[in-house]
């Protein structure tokens, strides 16, 4: 999923003359930062963490693919370890340090 979701972000960008550098370091780090979503609603908060979890598809996602996970700039608050910043400036959060993952959704 993180390589899927890290080409329909970067062709998105590509699109719009813009790059997306470097590939996604770890397994389980997904591009979570709010500049880079659309669709955002809050749905609740994860039992274990306490962050708040979000549904939202990625800006020019062109099947407007759902998600489900957190916001990387709620998570710099709460475990900052678990958030990198990419050489194109964007948050990642590393899912598994969260002891959670993201995932696709269907919103009806």
């Amino acid at each position: 999923m993180a390589n899927t979701q890290a080409n329909v972000f970067s062709a998105g960008l590509n699109a719009q003359g813009e790059m997306i550098g470097g590939a996604i370091g770890a397994v389980g780090a997904y591009y979570s930062d709010m500049r880079v979503k659309e669709n955002v609603s809050e749905i609740g908060k994860d039992a274990y963490t306490g962050l708040n979890l979000y549904h939202f598809s990625y800006i020019n996602d062109p099947d407007s693919t759902m998600y489900e996970g957190v916001m990387a700039q709620e998570v710099l608050n709460f475990m900052p370890e678990a958030v990198a910043l990419t050489e194109d400036g964007f948050y990642v959060v590393d899912y598994n340090m969260l002891g959670m993952e993201m995932k696709q959704v269907e919103v009806a």
